[in-house]
């Protein structure tokens, strides 16, 4: 019986912190889609969108066999797959992270990143989905402070 409270406790601590985590982090998202339309942190927050931006509009377009439009709503919307398997294809024949997956994901993160900034620079603001957000947080704080500041 002993052997088995502190297996309890470590169990009790991880729901604590996932619940001190996903809690706050869903009533977050609830109140951004409510005030901002989207559930997105960058989008919801600040009005820019994110790297990722697009994603889940791709994946229904490609759902739909509208594969052009998929590649249009995020050019990479295919390669958190390949992310996926890799990560299950090292895990399977190492059973640990190794420094090779390691580098293949920092790669994959500049990769979104470098795609990111070529999506801003050519579709920002005027193609969906990289649009600025006029209901986000910051533009509605910078509008009523404006709106203070002419009184």
């Amino acid at each position: 019986m002993g052997s088995n409270q502190p297996g309890r406790r470590v169990w009790y601590r991880s729901a604590k912190g996932i619940a001190g985590f996903a809690i706050p982090l869903g009533l977050y998202l609830a109140l951004a889609w409510g005030y901002t339309g989207g559930i997105c942190v960058l989008y919801a927050s600040v009005g820019l969108p994110c790297p990722g931006c697009g994603l889940s509009r791709a994946w229904g377009c490609a759902w739909r066999g509208q594969w052009l439009e998929a590649l249009a709503m995020h050019p990479l919307f295919w390669y958190p797959v390949l992310m996926l398997a890799v990560w299950a294809v090292q895990r399977l024949r190492r059973g640990r992270s190794n420094r090779w997956f390691t580098v293949f994901l920092i790669a994959s993160c500049a990769l979104f990143f470098a795609v990111y900034a070529v999506r801003m620079a050519a579709l920002f603001p005027h193609t969906i989905p990289m649009v600025w957000n006029r209901k986000s947080f910051l533009w509605r704080i910078c509008r009523g402070l404006a709106a203070l500041f002419r009184r």
